[in-house]
């Protein structure tokens, strides 16, 4: 079901081509399913539409749905927006740690062909997602972003920044070393504190 939901677009039509419009319906039927399977204003978009000839009226329905939903900076923009929301990932939080690489993924995958990437790499957009993980994994991102800037004389991208938090996720759920919390043991069995 497609709720209007910008981010949302692209996976809605991309399912619905493959699953209603491959199979060579009549466009009266496929706009029929593509009015049953939206809600609210995209409903009344293609109810909009049962007016015209049939092969027209889909197209058309198609057409104005890609204009308010698909636009390209509309979507940039609602990637980004999500982004700049997403709460800040909280000290001992492994599943919060592992779902921010996933959603940065999310924006990054969609908008890879887009013209509006750039969004997403302006410097000060980049900060605000890199403040978001924990202080330890930002020290080491400006290490990583000054190593791109100064060795490989370039700005850094959104895509290193994904790349960087995704390895940092994974690095604590290491099934071997990832648990370093519990206490080492000395040479005469007593504990001693935690590494840091």
């Amino acid at each position: 079901m497609f709720d209007g939901n910008t981010v949302e677009y692209r996976s809605f039509t991309q399912a619905f081509v493959n699953l209603i419009e491959s199979l060579r319906q009549s466009s009266t039927k496929r706009l029929y399913y593509l009015e049953q399977y939206t809600r609210e204003d995209v409903k009344d978009v293609a109810r909009s539409c049962h007016h015209l000839q049939p092969e027209e009226g889909y197209v058309e329905a198609r057409r104005l749905l890609l204009r308010k939903f698909g636009d390209q900076y509309r979507s940039a923009f609602a990637y980004e927006s999500k982004a700049l929301a997403w709460p800040q990932v909280e000290p001992e939080d492994g599943s919060a740690l592992g779902k921010f690489p996933i959603f940065l993924v999310s924006c990054k995958n969609p908008l890879g062909s887009s013209l509006y990437t750039s969004k997403f790499e302006q410097p000060g957009n980049l900060q605000k997602l890199v403040f978001k993980v924990l202080f330890s994994m930002r020290e080491r991102w400006w290490c990583s972003a000054n190593d791109i800037m100064e060795l490989q004389s370039r700005p850094v991208k959104f895509e290193d920044l994904v790349a960087f938090i995704d390895r940092e996720a994974r690095i604590p759920t290491n099934p071997v070393f990832g648990n370093i919390s519990s206490f080492v043991q000395s040479g005469s069995g007593s504990a001693r504190r935690p590494l840091q």
